[in-house]
């Protein structure tokens, strides 16, 4: 994972060497910067980046539910695999949480990869002038049905759940946004009452403004977390059209043990300028990508 992540790296570099300058604040037009430190970050998010991580590991544990990160609390519903994209989800739901978790697996694979480097937009099929990345549709869409039938199995096992989570990490963290959008926009058999939470870390941009303005209406809350200079949340690049969505939490914490965790929750925007957004080019750091609230991510691997 850390030598393509390096790749990554090189390729935004090459790419922002390419990009037009932007102006002196960095501001959007009418948005506010509004950045701010908190003392902590909410207890769920922990539960959330061992779910994300969760997605990494083999098969065979997530169905005995007996893997690194796999929280006891949570019982194990179905795996989605996409054989083109090679993206992998799974679908859990707590009875304790009140929860039906959906998290998707970051790249792993040459298949993911292609998928995170393709920036093509095409239009997201709702009827709304929303365009969204290509390769980041194509490996949701691709595990789409198989996880709407195991969201409505979770639902129907779990009579007193209320909420669906989803959450991810890198690509991962992409294909968990338009999921959740998704469930929201059209909810599955028993979830119609259902509140719809994202909360995912080292999300890249996913699609255009107005998918960004679509997924504010339809999906609360929703927690983006960025560490420290971590390169993927910078790409793609606005400049090519491209707009996070809402709300970063950027955790500016060193990866010592013990050390202290720093968050800033960052405006309502999806780009604050203060945030991450602030970080230039030649000082992000791949490594940055792997930790997230001082947890490594070992793929899986102990």
């Amino acid at each position: 994972m850390a030598c393509d992540i390096v790749a990554l790296l090189l390729l935004l570099v090459a790419v922002a060497a390419s990009q037009p300058t932007s102006t002196a604040d960095g501001q959007e037009p009418g948005s506010q910067a509004g950045g701010h430190h908190i003392s902590g970050i909410d207890p769920g998010n922990f539960t959330a980046i061992h779910l994300a991580y969760a997605s990494y590991c083999p098969s065979k544990e997530l169905e005995q539910w007996n893997c690194q990160w796999c929280p006891s609390m949570y019982r194990f519903v179905g795996i989605s695999f996409d054989n083109v994209t090679g993206e992998r989800a799974f679908v859990a739901y707590s009875s304790v949480n009140k929860t039906i978790v959906v998290s998707y697996r970051g790249s792993v694979t040459t298949r993911n990869w292609i998928a995170d480097f393709n920036f093509i937009k095409v239009s997201y099929p709702d009827g709304h002038d929303v365009r969204v990345h290509d390769g980041f549709f194509k490996a949701f869409n691709d595990t789409r049905a198989n996880m709407r039938k195991y969201v409505a199995m979770a639902a129907q096992a779990c009579p007193d759940c209320n909420t669906i989570l989803a959450t991810g990490h890198s690509l991962g963290a992409a294909v968990a946004g338009l999921s959740i959008l998704d469930l929201a926009a059209v909810p599955v058999a028993g979830t119609q009452n259902y509140t719809f939470q994202l909360s995912n870390f080292g999300m890249p941009r996913v699609g255009d403004q107005a998918y960004a303005e679509l997924f504010r209406q339809r999906v609360f809350p929703s927690t983006r977390v960025v560490h420290n200079h971590d390169p993927v949340p910078h790409l793609p690049f606005e400049d090519m059209g491209f707009h996070h969505v809402y709300t970063e939490v950027w955790a500016q914490s060193s990866d010592a043990p013990n050390a202290p965790q720093n968050y800033t929750l960052c405006d309502g925007t999806g780009e604050d300028p203060t945030c991450s957004r602030s970080v230039p080019v030649y000082e992000l750091k791949a490594e940055d990508h792997d930790t997230y609230l001082g947890i490594y991510n070992n793929g899986c691997h102990s």
